[in-house]
C-alpha cells in the first residue's frame, strides 16, 4: 500500500511539473510572440512633413499601436547599429538597400517575407527577405521656373559652384539626413580614386570644399521652399515624392534638374529588428504597411512612388510623370559609398563647413 501510495505521490508531483513547464512554455512563447495590438517603436526617415502622424492614424484604426521616431537617414542608421544588442526600434524603414545591408550583415534583422513582396521587383529587396522595398526615391536638384528658364538652369551638380552665378544660391541639408549624403556621394563618385583620402582624389576633395562653402546650409526649421518660391535661395536638392508634395502643397510649380549622367536613385526598405519583443505584431504591421492598399494611400497622399507595382497603378498622376521624366539613373557604387560616407561627412563638418 505505501508503495502505491510513493507511486501515486510521484506520479501526480510529474504531472504537476509537466503541467508547469507547459504553462511556462505557453508563457514565455506569449511573451515572444505576443499579439497584433503590442505597442511597437518604428525608426524611420520617412516621417516628416506629417507622415509619421498620418501613419499613427491609420495604423490604430487597423489595430495597431506605433510610436514612430523620425529622423535623418544618418542619424537613424547610426541610432540603430548603436543599439543593436538591445534594440528600441522593432521596425525599420525608409533607410536605402545598403543601409539594410550593413543591418543584415550585422544580424540585426529577422527573415519575414510579407505576401506583398511578390509585387516588388527583385531588385529592390533582399533575396533572404530580410528587407524589402516600399518605394522608389529620386534625388534631384529642383529650382524655381520664374527665376531661370529649363535653358538657363543649372544642368548638372558641379555647375552650382563652378559657374558663379549660381553659387550662394542653392540649398544643402544637412550632411546627417539620407538625402544630403546621397547627394554628396553623386558628387563624390566623380572623383573616386582608391588611392586618394578615403577614397576621393585631392581635385574631388577641392570640388566637394567649393560645393559645401558656396552652397546655403538652412537652419533647422526654416522653410527651404519658401526661400526658393521668395529667391532668397532659388535651388534645393530635394526627394522624388518631396517634389510631387511641395507644388502642391505651395501650389506651385518646380524645376527639375535632369543631368545626362543620370540622377541618383534609392530604394526606401522596410524590416524587422531580429531582437524585437513583438514579433507576432511587428510581422503583422509590415505585412500590412506594405500592402498594395495602403502604400498606394501613402503614394496619393505624400506623391511617392511605390515600389509595389500594384501600387504604383494609384500613384498621383504627377509622380508617374516625374518618374517618366527622370528616365537615367546614375551610377553609383554603394558600397564604395557605405565604406566611405561616415569619413567624408566628418572631414566637411571639420574642414569645410564654415
Amino acid at each position: 500500500m505505501k508503495k502505491k501510495i510513493v507511486i501515486m505521490l510521484v506520479f501526480c508531483l510529474m504531472a504537476s511539473l509537466a503541467l508547469f513547464a507547459a504553462g511556462s512554455q505557453e508563457g514565455a512563447a506569449g511573451e515572444e510572440g505576443g499579439s497584433k495590438s503590442d505597442k511597437l517603436v518604428i525608426y524611420t526617415n520617412s516621417g516628416s512633413n506629417g507622415r509619421d502622424q498620418w501613419l499613427t492614424d491609420l495604423a490604430a484604426e487597423n489595430g495597431f499601436s506605433i510610436t514612430v521616431v523620425e529622423g535623418g537617414g544618418g542619424d537613424i542608421f547610426n541610432r540603430a547599429i548603436a543599439e543593436k544588442n538591445s534594440p528600441v526600434a522593432d521596425v525599420v524603414f525608409g533607410l536605402n538597400m545598403l543601409n539594410f545591408a550593413e543591418f543584415k550583415n550585422q544580424d540585426m534583422l529577422m527573415s519575414y517575407t510579407p505576401a506583398w513582396a511578390a509585387q516588388v521587383d527583385s531588385a529592390m529587396k533582399d533575396a533572404d527577405g530580410y528587407y524589402h522595398g516600399i518605394v522608389k526615391q529620386a534625388i534631384v536638384l529642383v529650382y524655381n521656373p520664374e527665376i531661370y528658364s529649363e535653358a538657363d538652369a543649372p544642368k548638372d551638380w558641379p555647375e552650382l559652384w563652378q559657374n558663379p552665378a549660381f553659387q550662394g544660391k542653392y540649398n544643402i541639408f544637412g550632411l546627417g539626413g539620407g538625402t544630403s549624403r546621397t547627394v554628396l556621394a553623386s558628387i563624390a563618385m566623380r572623383y573616386r580614386d582608391d588611392n586618394g583620402e578615403y577614397g576621393i582624389s585631392a581635385e574631388g576633395w577641392e570640388e566637394i570644399k567649393q560645393y559645401i562653402q558656396h552652397g546655403y546650409m538652412n537652419a533647422e526649421g526654416e522653410d527651404y521652399i519658401l526661400n526658393l518660391i521668395n529667391n532668397k535661395i532659388p535651388m534645393t536638392m530635394l526627394w522624388g515624392s518631396g517634389v510631387v508634395e511641395k507644388q502642391n502643397t505651395y501650389n506651385t510649380t518646380l524645376g527639375v534638374m535632369n543631368p545626362e549622367v543620370g540622377v541618383p536613385f534609392v530604394v526606401e526598405q522596410v524590416g524587422i529588428m531580429a531582437k524585437t519583443k513583438h514579433p507576432v505584431a511587428a510581422k503583422a504591421f509590415v505585412e500590412w504597411f506594405g500592402t498594395a492598399e495602403v502604400q498606394a494611400a501613402w503614394a496619393q497622399k505624400f506623391g511617392t512612388s511605390p515600389a509595389n507595382s500594384e501600387a504604383m497603378k494609384s500613384a498621383l498622376p504627377d509622380a508617374v510623370a516625374l518618374d517618366n521624366y527622370l528616365t537615367k539613373a546614375q551610377y553609383i557604387d554603394w558600397a564604395f559609398v557605405l565604406k566611405y560616407v561616415d569619413n567624408w561627412v566628418e572631414k566637411i563638418e571639420l574642414e569645410f563647413v564654415e
